[in-house]
């Protein structure tokens, strides 16, 4: 198997013949813990990722834009939750005051 953690590959999930692998590992671990254990074998030898040498230029190329945007996204996210946990009192006291009947 390819050493990458991430990248396209086959049967990550069920009825997907293939699709983004965000964490192998990640991935093997749900599988031991959710899946029924007569389905392991089966799944933990079709779930592949892709080897880089055999994808077309372009969608290497794609891919890599994929990642350098989430990791964007992922920094940003990270700081709009610290930023937002300093401000929860403020956002508490608006959803007081702008949904007075909340259940």
């Amino acid at each position: 198997m390819d050493k990458r953690e991430s990248g396209l590959a086959f049967h990550v999930h069920h009825k997907i013949p293939w699709e983004w692998c965000w964490d192998y590992e990640g991935r093997v671990a749900v599988i031991k813990q959710y899946k029924p254990r007569a389905e392991w074998k089966l799944r933990l030898r079709l779930l592949k990722i892709i080897p880089l040498e055999q994808l077309p230029e372009e969608l290497l190329e794609a891919a890599t834009e994929r990642e350098k945007a989430w990791a964007k996204w992922e920094k940003a996210d990270d700081k709009f939750s610290t930023v937002l946990k300093k401000y929860n009192p403020e956002i508490e006291a608006l959803h007081k005051e702008l949904c007075p009947n909340c259940p």
